[in-house]
């Protein structure tokens, strides 16, 4: 079992970077170890935190990263109607021995979360309409 060497510093030693710059200049300057972003044919490390360069996704990859989310937004949608349904029980059961206030409440907030839960695949196409307009 190999152990890793710990080592200690301070938190604006950390926040500064400054640990990570002791570990690439270690080791060998190679484009698998520093990270570099080309802009006007110069490569430099220290640019790669302050400028992007945009990457198209072909529709084929955005296709597929949508709908994987497809099966546990249909579970979520499955299991609120019983979810919902045991609440408005326990409700009711509130309102039966007397509270209430508890009882409307905990009805009313299932009711509409209920609703939520419907509507969020409506929400999420909405989303990603408004992603491919911009």
């Amino acid at each position: 079992m190999l152990r890793k060497k710990t080592e200690s510093m301070s938190i604006n030693e950390f926040m500064a970077g400054r640990p990570f710059e002791r570990k690439l200049a270690s080791r060998k300057a190679t484009s698998a170890t520093i990270p570099a972003v080309i802009v006007g044919g110069a490569a430099t490390p220290a640019m790669a935190a302050e400028e992007a360069i945009p990457v198209a996704i072909g529709d084929g990859i955005k296709e597929k990263i949508m709908h994987s989310f497809d099966p546990l937004i249909d579970l979520i949608t499955s299991l609120s109607y019983p979810i919902a349904g045991v609440m408005i029980a326990g409700g009711a059961l509130m309102i039966m021995i007397g509270q209430k206030d508890k009882g409307y409440s905990l009805i009313q907030n299932s009711a509409i979360g209920y609703i939520l839960v419907q509507l969020s695949p409506l929400m999420l196409e909405l989303l990603v309409g408004i992603g491919d307009a911009v």
